[in-house]
């Protein structure tokens, strides 16, 4: 069995799925993961090895549970990150934000403190380190669950973060001295509910997703823009992932006398997507 004939098998155990763009992503990564397995090799393939694993990853997605999560792992850049229920799956969007952020302090050489809010998986705060190993880098999270998650990848990934379990809402201690707080901030409203799929509904964490006071989508960032008001330093820098949906009302909570430049960057989609502020020095 060549990987055209495992793709094919997939295909047919997905013939259930009506859209084929979703078809052949969730078959790829299927044979993806297959391909890394034990169960499969050249000279000889585990035939009903590959099938009963086949079947549970069926029998997951038919019961709306993302692949992501079938499988245990998510692309974020060009590393693969763990995942599971306690943690969300990263998103393109916010590839975008890590992008733009790095893009951002390309010509910046000093090493730089960063801060993480909402850490998650840790695929921001991880990949951050990748890319500037001189950069000292914390990710905070409310979750001791996810940030058990956060730490197994950064060691997958052979780097040095410091995880710190506060409520960001509630927390005042360690917040300064940072040069960068970037943030993709839990922003779902009540109005976009029933837009979400059951596979997210059901199975991603709620405090990831949704805004703390569901009726105010944007009470997390409101948050963000008090504490960075009385924490950070002069000159440092701000990159939030946005509720495409309120961008304008988000970029008002920064006051503009504290803020000299400030930007809403549209993402591939063209919608408002990442707010980029610096305070005023």
């Amino acid at each position: 069995m060549n990987k055209q004939e495992l793709c094919q098998l997939c295909l047919n155990e997905l013939s259930y799925i009506e859209d084929e763009r979703e078809k052949l992503s969730v078959t790829n990564i299927i044979c993806d993961y297959l391909e890394k397995q034990n169960i499969w090799d050249r000279s000889k393939v585990d035939f009903q090895a590959i099938n009963e694993t086949l079947n549970h990853i069926v029998d997951q997605i038919k019961q709306d549970v993302p692949i992501q999560y079938i499988l245990g792992e998510a692309p974020f850049m060009q590393w693969m990150f763990s995942v599971n229920k306690n943690v969300l799956i990263p998103r393109p969007e916010t590839e975008e934000l890590f992008n733009y952020a790095i893009r951002s302090l390309s010509s910046t050489i000093e090493s730089l403190k960063v801060l993480d809010i909402g850490t998650g998986s840790g695929c921001l705060a991880v990949s951050w380190k990748k890319s500037r190993m001189k950069d000292i880098v914390t990710g905070m999270d409310i979750s001791s669950e996810a940030l058990q998650v956060a730490a197994q990848n950064s060691r997958t990934l052979n780097v040095e973060v410091e995880w710190v379990q506060a409520d960001f809402l509630q927390e005042t201690n360690g917040l300064g001295g940072y040069d960068v707080w970037i943030s993709n901030p839990p922003y779902i409203g009540v109005h976009e509910f029933e837009k979400m799929g059951t596979n997210v509904l059901q199975h991603e964490p709620t405090l990831a997703l949704f805004s703390p006071i569901p009726e105010d989508a944007i009470s997390f960032y409101r948050t963000i823009a008090e504490k960075a008001s009385l924490f950070l330093p002069e000159g440092a820098q701000l990159f939030l992932e946005l509720n495409e949906f309120f961008a304008s009302e988000i970029q008002s909570l920064f006051d503009r006398r504290v803020y000299n430049s400030g930007s809403i960057i549209k993402d591939l989609q063209g919608k408002d997507r990442i707010l980029h502020l610096r305070k005023s020095l």
